[in-house]
């Protein structure tokens, strides 16, 4: 491995009509939530401007992001702008509101209409595999968490030597960038017009990702033919190259969620074991204990989750699970479904795979409960099937509300969610 490479790197946007390199544009951001200052500290962002359209008290006042006082610009700045010049890129996650972004800008700004991008959109974009695992910020990070760094000599060697087997016609060069939110080092390799998605090693740490049980990951998921029709390499050490599959981001289909459901109670009745656990309840007792929360707070309903809730979720028949089954981890083009990123399989209480796809997907679309709880026994619910399920919906939320509260502090959304499932439960 060379180490004395000058490193290359571009902004590029990705979006339906193909990459769009933006290296020369002086970057907008629009959108002034709390994730702007996640965005710019992780993206590394030197020079823009931000923008933001929720009401004239924040135009003009000053907000502090990664070492640098930016001023709030209300969005008729865009109209004194020049577009040859800027770029604009929606810091905003919640899919409703960049909607209605979007729909602004291209209405009343139309000069701007093909000169914007959604946060996930605009990568970095590098020559090679050494420049990437170098220069790119979210691989410093997942190397920082592993302290993987020793190891990256024999990763860029077996990572060439795997491109070089399954992409045997490189005589276009090979791209590379790096997926930003996930729990191992993943690249998206672009050759020509395909892509593909390059894996490599776990670098996290505990019994979930240690050699017995991630050997035990790869066979189970082999014998089940998980995601066969994706992947190109694998090996039980924990590098694999698949295609990179297109995906619809519209979870309103209910056809959508039945599939799904589907897919996963295959899984769920596989009969297939490892030795991996985890208990939700568990980590909810550490995180009480890091925020002093006890069965008093938050006017005694946290104590009515302790008695009611928490009980009811310890008893379930063990089954095989997904453990992250968010519609990050759902692809799905036409009648093609895949579940990807099993990096978190363990046994448990199958309600824990349903209520926590519910729990994501009803964030941004309109879903009923029932109905999901519908799809997966593919009958009708029972109470005593309704109310075990309602309570792991509950345990899932008030364990992302805390963790919420570690990361960021109040929640008030969050909360008053919790506090209207809890009063909904009966005794």
């Amino acid at each position: 491995v060379r180490w004395d490479m000058e490193p290359c790197w571009r902004w590029v946007v990705n979006d339906t009509c193909g990459e769009k390199d933006i290296t020369d544009k002086k970057l907008i951001l629009f959108g002034c939530g709390k994730f702007i200052h996640e965005y710019t500290r992780e993206m590394q962002l030197s020079d823009f401007l931000v923008v933001d359209g929720g009401g004239i008290k924040k135009h003009g006042t000053s907000i502090w992001l990664d070492n640098k006082v930016c001023v709030i610009n209300a969005p008729d700045i865009l109209r004194e702008l020049d577009v040859a010049k800027y770029y604009i890129v929606i810091t905003v996650q919640n899919n409703e509101i960049a909607s209605e972004i979007k729909q602004m800008i291209e209405s009343e700004f139309p000069l701007w209409s093909d000169h914007f991008c959604l946060y996930s959109q605009l990568h970095r974009s590098y020559s090679d595999i050494i420049s990437v695992l170098l220069c790119d910020p979210f691989v410093h990070r997942k190397i920082d968490e592993g302290r993987i760094s020793t190891k990256l000599p024999g990763y860029i060697a077996k990572a060439n030597d795997i491109l070089a087997h399954c992409i045997t016609d490189q005589g276009s060069e090979l791209k590379f960038s790096a997926i930003k939110c996930s729990s191992r080092v993943i690249l998206i390799v672009r050759h020509r017009d395909q892509k593909y998605l390059l894996y490599l090693p776990y670098n996290k740490e505990g019994y979930l990702y240690s050699e017995s049980n991630l050997r035990q990951n790869y066979e189970i998921r082999k014998r089940l033919k998980i995601n066969d029709a994706l992947i190109l390499y694998e090996s039980p050490d924990g590098f694999a190259l698949s295609r990179f599959m297109e995906t619809e981001n519209d979870f309103s289909d209910k056809n959508v969620s039945r599939a799904i459901m589907r897919k996963i109670r295959t899984v769920h009745e596989s009969g297939e074991i490892i030795d991996a656990k985890e208990s939700i309840p568990e980590a909810i007792n550490v995180l009480e204990d890091e925020l002093n929360i006890d069965e008093s707070s938050l006017n005694g309903y946290v104590g009515k989750l302790h008695r009611l809730v928490i009980p009811e979720t310890k008893i379930y028949k063990e089954k095989l699970l997904h453990g992250d089954l968010s519609y990050g981890n759902i692809l799905y083009s036409g009648d093609h479904i895949e579940i990807i990123d099993w990096g978190s399989m363990h046994m448990g209480d199958p309600m824990f795979d349903v209520c926590l796809f519910y729990y994501f997907v009803s964030k941004d679309w309109t879903h009923n409960f029932m109905e999901v709880l519908s799809m997966y026994f593919e009958r009708e619910v029972g109470k005593s099937e309704y109310k075990h399920a309602k309570a792991w919906l509950i345990l899932i939320s008030y364990w992302k509300y805390l963790l919420e509260m570690k990361n960021c502090g109040t929640q008030e959304k969050l909360l008053n969610e919790l506090k209207q499932l809890l009063d909904e439960y009966s005794e």
